[in-house]
């Protein structure tokens, strides 16, 4: 008697999954594809310094407004860049992403714990990020491969790392 293996039967998770990678009958081009994937590693790793920026922090409220920061970061860079979409963001997710994470938690007693390189960081990312949506406006894959190295570049500066120099774009014809 001979037993094989079958594979494992598909789940609603992963047909979910599957949903989150659109494949070639998307209506995008492959640039539009490897744009929208830089940019969820580029939120990915975004929002993995700002959860190291949050665990230095002894505040529990501080550490939280960090946190969903850092959330809202990967949210809209991984899932709010929509092809086809109005390019705009929730309320919630705008007020997330605002210069009021610098201010920390409203009942915490001291601010968070950030350099000053660190807070200009933390702005550009946030503030580059919120712009991320507005992309499917425009020119989709041009602007989020800017934005996403705006990113890049300001993550590199709060490292220490020296940074590329920006990329002048090529003249218009």
């Amino acid at each position: 008697m001979t037993i094989s293996q079958l594979p494992p039967a598909a789940t609603g998770l992963d047909q979910a999954e599957s949903d989150d990678h659109q494949g070639p009958d998307d209506g995008l081009t492959e640039g539009e594809r490897e744009a929208i994937a830089q940019a969820s590693v580029t939120g990915q790793r975004a929002a993995d310094w700002i959860r190291t920026l949050a665990c230095r922090q002894n505040d529990e409220g501080n550490r939280q407004v960090l946190e969903r920061y850092a959330n809202a970061v990967e949210q809209v860079l991984r899932r709010e860049i929509v092809p086809g979409g109005e390019g705009e963001l929730t309320e919630e997710l705008r007020y997330t992403l605002d210069a009021y994470v610098l201010r920390g938690s409203v009942l915490a007693e001291h601010r968070p714990e950030l350099t000053a390189t660190e807070r200009v960081a933390l702005l550009a990312v946030g503030f580059t990020a919120a712009s991320a949506p507005r992309v499917v406006l425009n020119d989709l894959a041009g602007d989020l491969v800017l934005l996403c190295e705006a990113i890049d570049h300001a993550l590199a500066v709060a490292a220490g790392r020296n940074a590329a120099p920006p990329v002048e774009p090529a003249p218009e014809a």
